[in-house]
């Protein structure tokens, strides 16, 4: 299993790097938003450990990015920021998991595991038949210009799909 690391304060990333390859896992690390958003989208990582504030683009933006293009890896957020409202953010942004600076190891270190547990889904965006495409991020198709519902969207979904609106 690949691990992405983005977090711009090095001393903290070299440890969570090491303490992550003595648990087996491949490791790579990077200090900025915009390097960690183009790592994340490479398909190389199984999971990311993202911080939320970040040069050049923040974690809770990166996050954002990589789920309105249906990057659907696993994300936990590490953050100083322990708010209730800063913890919502980025669960909402798109976060699988939030974990508050300063952390014990022994629990990121779970908590990587429990995400790795998961089953990943691969989710199929377009289906086409003969002239007919079904796009599932748009409301139409193409071609014919099949146009539905979000109620016939969600039976799509589930029937050809198998995935939740």
């Amino acid at each position: 299993m690949r691990i992405l690391i983005v977090e711009d304060n090095e001393k903290l990333a070299k440890y969570t790097k090491q303490m992550l390859e003595e648990e087996g896992y491949a490791v790579d690390t990077v200090h900025d938003g915009v390097t960690g958003e183009r790592m994340a989208r490479s398909g190389s990582h199984d999971l990311v450990i993202l911080d939320i504030m970040l040069p050049k683009k923040d974690g809770i933006s990166v996050c954002k990015s990589l789920r309105d293009d249906n990057v659907n890896l696993p994300i936990i957020m590490i953050t100083a920021k322990g708010d209730v409202d800063d913890k919502i953010l980025g669960l909402d942004s798109g976060a699988d998991d939030y974990l508050v600076k300063p952390f014990d190891m022994k629990e990121l270190l779970a908590r990587v595991r429990a995400l790795l547990r998961r089953p990943q889904e691969k989710i199929i965006s377009t289906l086409k038949v003969q002239d007919i495409e079904l796009d599932n991020n748009k409301t139409h198709c193409n071609q014919k210009r099949c146009c539905y519902s979000s109620h016939t969207k969600r039976i799509y979904n589930f029937r050809i799909f198998n995935v939740k609106c």
